[in-house]
């Protein structure tokens, strides 16, 4: 395999997937420049866009990155293209509609020299919405700063066995070698990321995520298609049922394998459903659209535990 040594010397790689985001891609590449870390590279795989963007990432003058372009094959497909690319220590993962604060890339390389059994890193997130660029919002009389930090049992180690999937994709600086090691993404969009801790989990390999706020991460009111919100559901399970398969010693099943043989029931759909208008509820309200948010929050249903 061939690695590009566009900026030689460099310790860290932004990995970046885009597809069709000029109205947002424009200040994530600006919060790359406000990094108080300078020496890093940036790989952006345009995943076949139509509205522009492609354009707005050639304009770009500035060795430290590299666009790839791509014909229109999904997120995860952009994402193990661009990661074939990386030749520096460590990448740092971030999407074209969210921000890193300046001291991203320094506190977690730092936290990653300084910890060589940590194989990921992440961090608390802030929420924004529409094209802000800041997260302190009004909803009615109630001023709101959203952040999320997972509950981890053992801070600032997280464990996906125990803890879930509770780390912010978007946050995570990841160490090369160990990504390789464990071969790197599968094509299990939208859990690729789960099915990745798992992975990293069960070679020995920690994760940790620091309380620092260091990603701005953009949430929307759209709703997904349930043909979407039916594979998201099927591949964490997936992902959980392979970990389980890796720590008894058996063999994984093709997901094909798994569909039939565990398929989702009724309740767990709808389950999932109502989580999914929780979510689109939180993102109307940080967009401002209090009566959107509040009839989707009413619509969500009950959980199950």
């Amino acid at each position: 395999m061939v690695y590009l040594s566009f900026a030689m010397g460099m310790k860290v790689t932004f990995l970046i997937p885009v597809f069709n985001a000029i109205e947002t891609i424009r200040y994530t590449v600006d919060s790359i420049f406000g990094q108080t870390m300078r020496d890093f590279q940036v790989i952006i795989v345009n995943d076949g866009s139509t509205d522009g963007t492609g354009e707005y990432l050639e304009s770009i003058r500035d060795k430290r990155f590299k666009v790839v372009h791509q014909a229109n094959a999904g997120y995860v497909k952009a994402l193990m293209r661009g990661s074939e690319l990386i030749d520096t220590p460590y990448f740092a993962r971030l999407d074209a509609d969210d921000i890193a604060l300046p001291d991203r890339l320094a506190k977690q390389v730092a936290f990653l020299d300084q910890n060589p059994q940590v194989a990921v890193v992440g961090s608390r997130v802030g929420y924004v919405a529409g094209r802000k660029s800041h997260f302190k919002i009004k909803v009615g009389r109630f001023k709101l700063e959203p952040t999320f930090a997972p509950n981890m049992k053992n801070p600032p180690l997280w464990s996906p066995h125990f803890d879930g999937n509770s780390v912010a994709h978007p946050s995570v600086t990841i160490r090369t070698d160990a990504f390789r090691k464990i071969g790197g993404y599968r094509d299990l969009a939208p859990s690729e990321d789960l099915d990745l801790w798992l992975r990293m989990e069960d070679a020995g390999y920690q994760l940790a995520c620091l309380d620092d706020l260091l990603v701005l991460y953009r949430v929307t009111g759209s709703s997904e298609s349930s043909k979407a919100h039916y594979k998201q559901l099927l591949r964490g399970r997936y992902a959980r049922h392979c970990h389980d398969c890796r720590r008894a010693g058996v063999e994984e099943p093709t997901l094909e394998e798994f569909e039939i043989s565990y398929p989702l029931s009724g309740d767990r759909i709808a389950d999932g459903a109502a989580r999914l208008k929780l979510r689109n509820a939180f993102g109307e309200l940080l967009s401002g659209n209090v009566f959107r948010g509040g009839a989707s929050r009413d619509l969500c249903g009950s959980f199950k535990s």
